[in-house]
């Protein structure tokens, strides 16, 4: 079931994770929960990949809070950063212990420009 999350405070996403988690607690089923977001944008590459860096690195660690706080800090224009929290907050009352990234680019690669990226980064979080 989709959920589409733009802002609450750190209490509201707090019970919506508790919500996702407790739901799919109750089905006995195993479940993936997604969230989806670029990272950095518009942003010469350089200071793209310090400032996904600094995200990347919070949900590895697996704090939520922590990326909302590096994120609105830094300025980092992640634009699914509240949804990513909510996603690490459900997944560790799931149990999730830790976190993958399996790959981190930006759209430079692809089209030359590396003077205004957009960075990508694909996690696994279990």
């Amino acid at each position: 079931m989709p959920i589409t999350v733009q802002r609450g405070s750190l209490s509201d996403l707090k019970e919506v994770a508790g919500a996702v988690s407790s739901a799919i607690k109750e089905t006995g089923s195993e479940a993936m929960v997604i969230a989806s977001s670029d990272m950095t944008h518009y942003e010469p590459r350089k200071s793209a990949e310090v400032k996904d860096r600094m995200a990347i690195d919070k949900v590895l660690e697996l704090d939520p809070e922590g990326l909302l706080e590096v994120v609105e800090k830094n300025d980092i224009s992640m634009c699914g950063y509240i949804p990513t929290a909510l996603m690490l907050m459900a997944s560790r009352d799931l149990g999730a212990e830790k976190a993958q990234l399996v790959k981190y680019s930006d759209s430079g690669y692809v089209t030359g420009d590396d003077v205004q990226v957009v960075g990508y980064a694909g996690v696994i979080v279990y």
